[in-house]
């Protein structure tokens, strides 16, 4: 399994346009097969900053996912929303013993 965690810093005044590209991409991107879990979280601490929080079944589904049209579209289209270059980090999960 593989975990993605991708942070944004929103422009201000980009939250509504930024929802509106989360409307299609959230529903499309869990039903999409190997996805585990999928899910964009709100700061408390900074009403600016969200964070995906995505479980895949393997680095190859993951793959597959950025091909999709939802990714590309908003893919595409959040940049001209962000106020700083975005940070993804993306984990194999193991077990204690393999760290």
């Amino acid at each position: 399994m593989v975990v993605l965690h991708a942070h944004l810093t929103l422009a201000p005044g980009a939250r509504a346009r930024f929802e509106a590209l989360l409307a299609p991409l959230v529903p499309a991107s869990r039903a999409e097969p190997g996805c585990l879990s999928y899910a964009a979280y709100r700061s408390l601490e900074a009403e600016d900053e969200v964070v995906f929080v995505e479980e895949w079944e393997s680095w190859d589904v993951l793959q597959a996912h950025f091909g999709t049209p939802h990714f590309r579209a908003y893919d595409g289209a959040v940049g001209a929303l962000l106020a700083a270059p975005k940070r993804v980090r993306v984990y194999e999960v193991a077990s204690h013993r393999d760290l």
